[in-house]
C-alpha cells in the first residue's frame, strides 16, 4: 500500500501460498539438487498479511502467527466511516498534500516490496489523519474479520502485540478482534501483549525486553507441535 489495493495484496498471498505448496519443491530441485528445501518458517511484512495468510490460506498450514499492531478488519476498526468522511473533510490541506504528493510520484505498475518501518512513517500518519487508507482497503466482505474466521476452522497459535497509544492502528480494534478470535476459537493458543508507545514501538526491543521474551517462549512451547508446510 498504497501502490496496490489490498484485495490485489490479498490475492497474491493465496497465489504465493499455492505455489509455495505445488511449484516451488520442484523448481527448487531442478534448478539447485543440491539444496533443501526449508519450509520450517517464513515471513511477511506486515501483521495484516501475516494474520491473514492464516485466515484466508488454510492450505498453507501455518504453525503460528507473530504479529505486531496488525491492520484493522473494517468490522472491528473503531473508526467508522462516518468519522473518516469528517477526517477527509477536516484533515489540513498540508495533511492531504502529503497523499497527493506520493499518490502522483508512483509510476504505473509499480511494485514495492517492502519498506523498513519507520520509513514513510510520515506518509503512514498522513493517511491515516486523513482517513485516506480506506479509499485503498475497501470494504469488500473478503475485508471483514467475520469472514476471515469463517474461511478456516483450524487457527494457528497466535502471538499479537499491540501499542496502548498507537496513532494508526487503535488498540480498541485489535482489543476487540482478540475478542472475537476467543469467543470463536476458545481452543486457539493466544497470547495478546499491550505495551506503552505508538506504532513501532517494539522496532529497539531485543529479547532482554521481559515482555518479548515472553513471547519467544510462547512461541518455542507451540512451534513444534505444528505441521511443516511440505
Amino acid at each position: 500500500m498504497p501502490e496496490a489495493r489490498v484485495l490485489d495484496i490479498i490475492d497474491d498471498i493465496k497465489d504465493f501460498w499455492a505455489w509455495a505448496r505445488s511449484d516451488l519443491p520442484s523448481a527448487v530441485a531442478a534448478k539447485w539438487p543440491h539444496i533443501t528445501l526449508d519450509t520450517g518458517r517464513t515471513a511477511a511484512y506486515g501483521g495484516f498479511l501475516a494474520l491473514q495468510s492464516a485466515f484466508l490460506c488454510p492450505e498453507a498450514e501455518i504453525k503460528i502467527v507473530m504479529t505486531q499492531y496488525p491492520g484493522l478488519h473494517w468490522d472491528v476498526d473503531p473508526v467508522k466511516w462516518e468519522q473518516i468522511e469528517e477526517r477527509k473533510a477536516t484533515a489540513p490541506a498540508e495533511t492531504h498534500a502529503i497523499v497527493d504528493t506520493y499518490m502522483a510520484g508512483i509510476k504505473p505498475g509499480a511494485i514495492r516490496l517492502k519498506t523498513p518501518f519507520p520509513e514513510k512513517l510520515e506518509l503512514l500518519k498522513a493517511l491515516a489523519a486523513t482517513g485516506r487508507y480506506r479509499e485503498n482497503k475497501g470494504h469488500d466482505e473478503i475485508m471483514s474479520l467475520d469472514y476471515a474466521m469463517r474461511i478456516n476452522e483450524t487457527l494457528p497459535p497466535m502471538w499479537i502485540a499491540q501499542g496502548s497509544e498507537d496513532t494508526f492502528v487503535p488498540k480498541e480494534g485489535n482489543d476487540e478482534m482478540v475478542r472475537c478470535i476467543r469467543e470463536a476459537h476458545p481452543e486457539v493458543p493466544l497470547h495478546y501483549v499491550i505495551q506503552p508507545g505508538d506504532h513501532g514501538f517494539d522496532v529497539p526491543c531485543g529479547l532482554d525486553e521481559p515482555w518479548a521474551a515472553e513471547g519467544a517462549d510462547f512461541v518455542k512451547r507451540y512451534w513444534h507441535l505444528a505441521p511443516k508446510l511440505c
